[in-house]
């Protein structure tokens, strides 16, 4: 819970106000005012405060007539955060946290629902937020996956095993690729095969119904191969003699008795018919040949051929060098990516320690960046920090103006994407870069060479500025931040100083 308390007052009364949650308060003269105060200068109803979150109190003027003031500036609507002051004419309050007490079991039961919730998150200014799905899958991989990665890459190459992962993951994903591509294949080979079986018993009815019809039985054909097995895949060919179930073609079994069961149930077929024997991988076709006769067209006999679709099928021996081949061309493809991640991620690192090398041998404090990387900016950015640490001669504050090089800051604005500006120990705009421009509203031109208050149309915004470059006065090279609103949304604004500058950067919330 928040609350105000007079820390100075006409009278020297000293008095402390709790700020409810879920509903607003009105500062005034007036009887039904939720902090009243007795002065002539304060209007009737002066302000109304609203709290917004466990840290933030909107604060808005109700039209007074001598003003609210939010640290020392006049304002319309602000948003106060612990530490922040409010002034209503000769009455100065402060706005803080109250910390509950722990000693009761209700109010220690409403910390621990408050702060201590494992799905909360509480932020450097003790702004609960809650955890977001994102944030426990993290928490998850942080204690069940990343310690075995980290295990793995003190013991081998992290190089080498992005290698080995990229090559099973290359493996792993041709495998389940082919497997589903074996049995397409395979189905597919299946029904070319029974076509061609189709189209060998065809010509076979086509060349031999003469002979049937005339009975010249030592004239059927039942092979169309010159040679055998020209044809692959075809077992056997004969014709049957539907009436009497008998073998007419070829001559060496004609008169033998049709006893196979898939001849068998050939001869009581009237049309073209195919079978599949799935466990033999076979195909058996019958097509009959019919004859006229005075009761009409009647079947006489019968072209059965016997077909393997097997031996036209997707093997192990074919799956195997699939892979292989798969395989092959996925490594070199792959290879050429990991050439371009090492020069996107070693080789970055190894450039960035040459920078820096360079920038001590030769007195600099700026690195320059090729590459969009948010982690590895921020390195460099820390580093830029570092080196100007390093570089600067005298002054324990960091701030002094007879040793001020503010090129660090400008530097730093330069070789970031992120919403950046430098400003000078007297918070001049020394650098102001685009994501700023875009952010605030105001361009490069402008902002350049003028005060903070002339290049921010904020009030929050510069008002956050002028409070954290006080609290890095008070130590060089110590970063402070705190939480904004640009049209709605929150941001963190952050700064750092020392070597007579302050750099200032903008990043949304999350």
């Amino acid at each position: 819970m928040l609350e105000l308390k007079i820390i100075k007052s006409p009278n020297g009364q000293s008095e402390q106000f709790e700020i409810p949650t879920g509903r607003s308060m009105v500062v005034g003269r007036a009887e039904e005012c939720g902090i009243r105060l007795s002065s002539a200068g304060i209007s009737k109803k002066h302000c109304v405060l609203t709290p917004i979150s466990m840290t933030r109190v909107e604060v808005e003027d109700l039209g007074s007539s001598n003003g609210t003031y939010i640290n020392g500036l006049l304002i319309k609507k602000h948003i106060m955060q612990p530490g922040d002051t409010l002034s209503v004419h000769n009455f100065v309050f402060q706005l803080s946290k109250k910390i509950p007490d722990v000693t009761s079991s209700a109010a220690s039961d409403s910390l621990n629902n408050t702060f201590l919730n494992p799905d909360d998150a509480i932020d450097t200014f003790g702004i609960k937020k809650k955890r977001s799905a994102f944030d426990k899958i993290d928490d998850w991989l942080e204690d069940n996956v990343y310690p075995s990665a980290d295990t793995l890459s003190s013991s081998m190459d992290v190089r080498l095993l992005c290698f080995l992962a990229l090559a099973l993951w290359t493996l792993i994903v041709t495998s389940l690729s082919l497997s589903p591509f074996k049995t397409l294949a395979n189905e597919r080979a299946r029904d070319e095969s029974i076509q061609v079986a189709r189209l060998y018993a065809r010509q076979m009815v086509t060349l031999n119904q003469r002979a049937v019809i005339e009975q010249r039985y030592n004239d059927l054909i039942a092979e169309l191969d010159v040679r055998r097995g020209e044809t692959p895949g075809v077992i056997e060919a004969k014709i049957l003699d539907v009436v009497n179930a008998q073998v007419l073609a070829p001559t060496q079994q004609l008169g033998r008795p049709v006893n196979g069961k898939f001849e068998q149930m050939a001869l009581s077929y009237d049309r073209e018919q195919i079978n599949l024997d799935e466990d033999n991988g076979a195909a058996y076709v019958s097509i009959p040949i019919r004859v006229g006769t005075s009761d009409g067209n009647k079947t006489v006999a019968t072209v059965f051929v016997q077909y393997s679709y097997v031996d036209g099928q997707f093997t192990l021996a074919n799956l195997v060098e699939q892979i292989v081949n798969s395989i092959f061309w996925a490594l070199i493809i792959s290879c050429v990516f990991l050439i371009f991640i090492y020069r996107w991620t070693d080789g970055s690192l190894v450039r960035t320690a040459r920078a820096t090398e360079a920038a001590l041998r030769e007195g600099k404090n700026s690195i320059p960046l090729s590459i969009q990387w948010p982690a590895l900016q921020k390195l460099v950015q820390e580093i830029g920090y570092s080196l100007t640490k390093a570089l600067e001669s005298g002054g324990d504050d960091g701030f002094s103006s007879g040793n001020a090089q503010p090129a660090w800051a400008i530097g730093a604005v330069a070789n970031t994407k992120r919403a950046s500006a430098a400003l000078d120990a007297n918070l001049t705009v020394l650098s102001w870069n685009k994501g700023m421009a875009t952010l605030i509203g105001i361009q490069e031109a402008v902002a350049v060479g003028a005060d903070i208050s002339q290049a921010s149309r904020d009030v929050a915004f510069e008002s956050a500025v002028r409070d954290l470059a006080n609290e890095c006065s008070s130590g060089a090279w110590q970063p402070h931040s705190r939480t904004i609103e640009f049209g709605g949304r929150g941001y963190r604004i952050s700064m750092v100083g020392g070597n007579g500058a302050f750099l200032v950067n903008i990043d949304e919330e999350g």
